[in-house]
C-alpha cells in the first residue's frame, strides 16, 4: 500500500488491515495518526520524511538508535512486561512507557506520548502499531547503523 508524498487530513487507518507487502508512507503529512493497531503487514512499514501528528519522523540518532536497542533487548528478554497497545500498565510498557522508565521519570500516561514525540521521533509512525510491528521495523530502522 503507498500513500507516498500524500497530504492525508485525519488519520491513516490501517487497523485490521491484511497488507502482504509494504505500508509506504514516506512524506506524506498525516494530520493525526497513523493507526495501523491489529495489523497484519508482510513487509515494513516505511514512513521516512513523513510529518505524523506534526512530528517528523527523521532517521534515528546514535541516542535513539541506544535506547532503542535498550527497549528491544527488554521486550525480547522479558516480553510480559512489553505492550504496544498501551502506554504503562502496572510493570508493562510501551516503547515511549519504556522511554520514560529507562530515563527516570514517574510512570505517567499524561505526559508519555509528548515526552516520546520529543525523545524518539524516528518511531512515531509506529507508536499505534502492534507488537511485532514494531519490533519487525524497529530492528529494519537500526539494523543499518
Amino acid at each position: 500500500m503507498y500513500a507516498s508524498d500524500a497530504k492525508i487530513c485525519g488519520n491513516l487507518n490501517a487497523s485490521r488491515a491484511e497488507i502482504s507487502g509494504n505500508l509506504i508512507v514516506t512524506g506524506a503529512t498525516i494530520d493525526r495518526y497513523l493507526d495501523a493497531s491489529g495489523a497484519t503487514i508482510g513487509g515494513y512499514l516505511n514512513a521516512s520524511r513523513a510529518t505524523i501528528d506534526g512530528v517528523n519522523v527523521t532517521e534515528p540518532t546514535e541516542a535513539e538508535i541506544t535506547r532503542l536497542r535498550e527497549i528491544i533487548r527488554i521486550a525480547e528478554e522479558q516480553p510480559e512486561t512489553f505492550e504496544m497497545s498501551t502506554w504503562h500498565c502496572g510493570t508493562t510498557h510501551c516503547a515511549y512507557g519504556w522511554n520514560q522508565v529507562l530515563d527516570g521519570m514517574e510512570v505517567d500516561n499524561s505526559t508519555c506520548q509528548e515526552y516520546g514525540r520529543k525523545t524518539l521521533p524516528s518511531i512515531y509512525h509506529l507508536v499505534f502499531s502492534t507488537n511485532d510491528i514494531f519490533l519487525k521495523n524497529v530492528k529494519q530502522l537500526i539494523s543499518t547503523k
